[in-house]
């Protein structure tokens, strides 16, 4: 499946964004945005198929104590990848 345009929103923009497209469901991709500051991308698309091309993304902190870790694999090049416990 091809995504068309992919929009940086503030957390408080999601219920305006909500009301005119509908319902938002996060997908599987959280890229990192500053390991540092344990800071992550949450994305987001809309459930309506006449919008299934746009996405929403906001930035947002990983809590203390979450599932989820932040983890650097060097290679020949650095990798960040959020790691989540099932």
């Amino acid at each position: 499946m091809e995504w068309g345009d992919t929009y940086d929103v503030d957390i408080k923009q999601l219920p305006a964004i909500r009301r005119a497209l509908g319902r938002l469901t996060k997908t599987n991709s959280h890229p990192v945005q500053n390991t540092r500051k344990n800071e992550i991308w949450v994305v987001l698309r809309t459930t309506d198929e006449q919008f299934k091309h746009i996405q929403f993304r906001y930035k947002t902190k990983l809590p203390k104590g979450a599932k989820c870790r932040i983890v650097t694999a060097k290679e020949r090049h650095s990798t960040r990848q959020l790691i989540c416990e099932a």
